[in-house]
């Protein structure tokens, strides 16, 4: 499997509220819950500026992985009862991203239709890891430490801390 590391800028703009700011902190947490379910590094996340970032390395991610990860956000936004139609206006960047990745790793470029429904299956099976009570903790304490990011104007948690923060909530909880 190669070796890949992603960073994705998002075109996001500052929460104007702290409603969107929890929204936005729990969408950005279960990305990065998921991913380390999956047994992927998470090197920071950020949140709430005017580029907002999520890095993780892909190097042991299968393309069902990387669905499961980029459908996180949406996936725990529909768990949050955000309106469906703002949720996945909110998952473009994320639906982007899963198009991009996909043709990078198989040369090939999918349709709307059939990005759409690798995203929805995507989301399925986050939305089956988001419900299990260890990953839904380690998601409560890391979108906590977003929000306090975010207030305290650093709007970023290192990779390092991620995984302080998330580890012991999860426990030895890893996604087969």
């Amino acid at each position: 499997m190669s070796q890949t590391s992603v960073t994705v800028r998002k075109d996001v703009l500052t929460p104007r509220s702290r409603r969107e700011l929890y929204f936005a902190t729990y969408h950005q947490a279960a990305h990065a819950v998921t991913a380390v379910a999956l047994g992927c590094r998470i090197d920071f996340v950020e949140i709430g500026v005017d580029d907002a970032e999520i890095g993780w390395s892909l190097d042991t991610a299968s393309m069902g992985d990387v669905e499961t990860i980029c459908a996180a956000g949406f996936a725990m936004e529909k768990l949050l009862d955000r309106l469906p139609e703002h949720a996945w206006s909110h998952s473009k960047v994320d639906r982007d991203l899963l198009g991009a990745l996909h043709a990078e790793r198989t040369g090939l470029t999918m349709n709307e239709q059939v990005l759409s429904e690798r995203f929805l299956e995507g989301a399925l099976w986050a939305t089956a890891m988001l419900n299990h009570q260890a990953i839904r903790a380690a998601i409560d304490l890391l979108a906590e430490a977003l929000s306090d990011s975010f207030d305290a104007g650093t709007s970023r948690v290192s990779g390092a801390d991620v995984h302080a923060i998330v580890g012991p909530s999860m426990g030895s909880f890893r996604a087969s």
